[in-house]
């Protein structure tokens, strides 16, 4: 995939490519999510946590930074608290951990493709010789005395500008402006299907407080929403 979209480059080189980027910012999430899961499993054993660390401590003589009692007291208090949430979070399969995740994923596809529709037209020409980029307007002096880079950067923003992008759905956000390109092409319904479902799952995360709204219901009837509902 990076090859036919970026051409022949050394490795070096695809290291900064957007899908590379992408996948590393990717690798990354991954690695988060599956580091504060153990994390949060652990925490529904807080307390326990805390006091075998006393104990320990005991045995090896070693300062306790929890004395005094007062400060073990508000430490035992406050995993309490944290063996609440770990446990709710662990009960329900870790909600609020995925649907950050969710959000994150979203924003790294996001700029993935935004940052990959700016490299295209800054390294190959015939995607800025159709019709609809040709007729950009926009500041002619600032234009000019940009870098290459940032010239490429506004074609990529006004172009999803004019052609109202991101109020597509799903996939759809997308393809307007790849195949404006020349780089779109047919989508698997699997991959269409989870990019819609993505999409609108990060709307409600970050607007709806993750409560269902009546366009997640309507856009993903699969998921068997109510509106509303977690």
């Amino acid at each position: 995939m990076i090859a036919r979209l970026t051409g022949n480059r050394s490795k070096k080189d695809d290291d900064s490519t957007p899908l590379s980027v992408a996948g590393a910012a990717l690798i990354e999430l991954i690695t988060f999510v599956h580091v504060s899961v153990s994390g949060l499993k652990d925490a529904t054993h807080a307390r326990q946590i805390i006091h075998w660390n006393r104990m320990a401590k005991k045995v090896l003589g070693e300062r306790d930074p929890l004395a005094p009692e007062e400060q073990y007291t508000d430490a035992i208090r406050d995993a309490e608290r944290v063996e609440v949430f770990a446990k709710t979070e662990a009960r329900y399969n870790f909600p609020y951990l995925y649907g950050m995740a969710a959000t994150r994923l979203w924003s790294i596809l996001e700029t993935m493709v935004d940052d990959l529709i700016a490299y295209l037209l800054q390294t190959r020409p015939e995607c800025t010789q159709t019709d609809l980029v040709r007729k950009l307007e926009g500041p002619l002096v600032e234009f000019a005395s940009a870098t290459e880079e940032e010239r490429a950067n506004y074609l990529a923003e006004a172009l999803t500008e004019q052609l109202k992008a991101r109020f597509k759905l799903g996939v759809g956000r997308f393809e307007a402006v790849l195949n404006q390109i020349g780089v779109g092409g047919p989508v698997d319904s699997d991959v269409q299907r989870a990019i819609l479902e993505l999409s609108q799952i990060r709307h409600v995360i970050i607007h709806r407080l993750g409560k269902a709204d009546h366009k997640l219901v309507a856009a993903c009837p699969w998921l068997n929403l109510r509106p509303g509902g977690l």
